[in-house]
């Protein structure tokens, strides 16, 4: 037994537990139930941030990338309240956030004390667990139980809050074991069923979601997909888990399908979700399945089966085990590796001749510079194996509609359906430190940049450079197509007064370029990567037209992608 500060007991902990990173902000509360024992432990770095908000989504962002809880500490009151948009991300796309919270002090709690909230209470309904210490001795087996929860699947966020009064308290301590990962794995006669179900099957889908990245199931997914030649659809979180580059990739799910997609999908007479949550995104707004398909639903989280869809078998279990005991059970079963069939076929030649379709628009030299033509040009100069951060916005429109952009990495962090604009901007640091060796991208619009910006400053701190691309249509265009489409008229959704942008850029002694011709994109973003090498972030802001989404968005709006193209055609673009 060891005596020792609370506070310093939750820092061991932490270290046991071999977290490398707290994001936050110290304040009167948390330096003492927090900061001033990580004096102690040069192991793990305090990221200081400009904004507390940005912890919480540097937080969900570093589960994303490494599959670890990312961890992130705020004072009591507003302090706890800016964590507040990240947790709720954290929720709604189970990332696995352990959110270190200060308390006002058990003593006076009622009376009036500074800063004080029901803020407890406040996190009850959007969190996995959430606890507040009543006794320094409960110090390890509180942070024991959070990263348990925290890492084991289905992950989410997990809220801690500690007392002022106890943070310097001491007690004895054990040495501190560790959290163990628990992972469960669907009942061998749920297998057995789901594998006759899909053996049966004539014309099958995966439909993949973000739990496969969480599960980590790359190598599972891709056996599986290959041994029965099954084709591929995907959300924009699930968007890696299989490279695009694999040509059983079809293309997205709901929102981010086109022409081609929505075909394969209507087609199937199976549908295999792997931790597809079938939330209204990915389902153009629940659609109903396909006329007689049969549905295989694999979710780790008991409560995602049946809640929108009624599955013909539900496995409950980690995609990753699932998927490696589906596979092993139909190779006893002397099932050997399917070749490419008729349908297969003509999938791989619909997609080629949609790849020249669309060509147009990948080169297209328009001004205002057409979105698609700004993602063919950052993938030609962006490597394949760099870490893409996310943001909300029009542009995440674009992100996971392939073959607009094709995702070859499963390194990559999005929002969840909570959808905060800024997530990218201000999580995108925790990419470039959990990748330190690949170039980290951030995609985002110019609404990102106003929210969280000032974490440019933050990323030169931490030796962290990221080049930040953003769709800049001077405003919240989005919202003003929406606006402009359901009632004639927009309003309140144009930056009349808009940033420099290089020199706001400069000013966080980072590199800031304005694109205006489809010409000076790849120049730009070149110039951008560079100066990441060196030590130094960019912003690169890329003047786009911005009354075009892409077909899944439009579609879902009661748009027509084909005939807004012949209009612009037509118009001289």
């Amino acid at each position: 037994m060891v005596l020792m500060r609370c506070q310093e007991a939750i820092s061991d902990a932490l270290s046991k537990e071999k977290v490398k990173y707290v994001f936050g902000m110290p304040g009167g509360h948390n330096t003492a139930t927090l900061y001033d024992s990580l004096n102690d432990h040069p192991e793990i770095k305090p990221v200081l941030v400009r904004h507390e908000e940005a912890a919480s989504f540097m937080a969900c962002v570093w589960h994303q990338i490494t599959g670890e809880p990312g961890v992130c500490s705020a004072t009591a009151g507003p302090g706890v309240a800016h964590l507040t948009p990240g947790i709720w991300e954290a929720y709604q796309g189970n990332f696995g956030v352990v959110a270190m919270m200060a308390a006002t002090a058990q003593k006076g709690m009622g009376m009036g004390l500074l800063q004080e909230v029901p803020q407890f209470d406040t996190f009850k309904p959007v969190s996995k667990w959430t606890f507040k210490l009543e006794r320094p001795d409960q110090a390890q087996w509180m942070t024991r139980r959070a990263f348990g929860l925290a890492r084991s699947p289905p992950s989410g966020p997990i809220v801690l809050h500690v007392p002022l009064d106890l943070g310097d308290v001491k007690a004895d301590f054990p040495e501190y074991t560790p959290s163990v990962l628990a992972n469960s794995r669907a009942s061998n006669d749920k297998t057995v069923e789901a594998a006759n179900l899909i053996l049966k099957s004539e014309r099958p889908v995966l439909a993949v979601g973000g739990g496969a990245l969480r599960s980590r199931a790359f190598e599972e997914l891709r056996e599986f997909a290959e041994l029965l030649s099954i084709p591929v659809l995907r959300t924009e979180t699930g968007m890696g888990a299989i490279s695009d580059k694999h040509p059983l990739v079809v293309g997205g799910l709901g929102f981010w399908r086109t022409s081609m997609a929505k075909k394969v999908y209507k087609e199937a007479d199976l549908v295999i979700g792997v931790g597809w949550h079938m939330e209204e995104t990915s389902t153009m707004g629940w659609e109903p399945l396909p006329k007689n398909t049969k549905l295989v639903q694999i979710d780790a989280d008991p409560t995602m089966i049946a809640k929108n869809y009624l599955p013909d078998v539900g496995l409950v279990g980690d995609a990753k085990l699932v998927l490696k005991d589906l596979t092993e059970y139909l190779r006893k079963t002397h099932v050997k590796r399917r070749e490419h069939s008729a349908r297969i076929d003509a999938i791989l030649q619909a997609k080629k001749e949609f790849e020249t379709q669309i060509l147009p628009e990948l080169t297209s030299n328009m001004t205002p510079i057409f979105p698609p033509r700004l993602y063919h040009d950052i993938q030609k100069v962006v490597p394949e194996d760099a870490t893409y951060i996310f943001d909300v916005g029009s542009h995440i429109a674009w992100d996971g509609t392939y073959p607009y952009f094709n995702m070859n990495t499963p390194f990559h962090a999005s929002p969840s359906d909570q959808a905060c604009i800024g997530f990218g901007v201000g999580g995108a640091l925790a990419g470039k430190l959990a990748r330190p060796d690949k170039p980290c991208v951030c995609v985002c619009g110019d609404a990102g940049v106003y929210m969280m910006g000032q974490e440019l400053a933050t990323q030169y701190e931490q030796n962290a450079p990221v080049t930040t691309i953003f769709l800049n249509n001077f405003g919240i265009k989005e919202i003003k197509y929406w606006q402009n489409l359901s009632w004639g008229r927009s309003i309140s959704c144009d930056y009349t007064n808009p940033y420099d942008f290089v020199k706001f850029a400069e000013s966080q002694k980072a590199c800031g370029y304005h694109v205006t011709k489809p010409e000076d994109i790849v120049p730009a973003i070149k110039s951008a990567l560079k100066n990441n090498e060196e030590g130094i972030s960019s912003l690169v802001s890329v003047v786009t037209y911005w009354e075009i989404l892409s077909p899944g968005f439009m579609e879902f709006l009661g748009q027509s992608y084909e005939e807004r193209l012949k209009i612009l055609t037509s118009s001289g673009h």
